[in-house]
């Protein structure tokens, strides 16, 4: 889904953006939706029922997606400089996520995020559900196991 966010909201939260980089944001906003929409398929539905509600949420991972490329988009991770002077850089996305389009990613706690704002409209808390635990006894000197009537 198509999601009104643009350029001009990572430059409210970041910095200015020339030309090329504001095209460039454009492209990487799509794909992140696009990311966005395969994670959270629930999402747009919740979206189209209540934009005021998800849009700032929706806007605020999408922009910190963009502005991760945008901020690294050689996808550095770090640079060690040796005793003899010889300089390595290591490459590589600091994500656990499956799904990256071209350095873009939607981060854990960004989603954490959606399910918690998904999960409160929805009536619940957002936090995960317990199930009941059975307690067991045990027979001491032959480890017989018993199940203890329910209270």
């Amino acid at each position: 889904m198509a999601y009104p966010v643009d350029s001009d909201d990572i430059a409210v939260r970041w910095r200015a953006l020339d030309a090329d980089e504001a095209a460039l944001a454009e492209v990487l906003l799509e794909d992140a939706a696009v990311l966005l929409d395969n994670q959270r398929p629930v999402l747009a539905a919740a979206y189209a029922l209540k934009p005021g509600l998800f849009l700032p949420l929706i806007r605020m991972v999408l922009v910190r997606a963009v502005k991760r490329v945008l901020a690294n988009p050689d996808a550095v991770r770090g640079q060690t400089i040796g005793a003899d002077g010889t300089v390595s850089i290591s490459y590589g996305l600091s994500t656990t996520s499956t799904q990256v389009i071209d350095g873009v990613y939607i981060d854990d706690a960004d989603l954490v995020d959606l399910d918690r704002a998904l999960a409160a409209e929805a009536g619940g808390t957002g936090r995960r559900r317990v199930r009941s635990v059975r307690l067991l006894a045990y027979d001491e000197p032959v480890n017989r196991m018993s199940i203890l009537p329910l209270p």
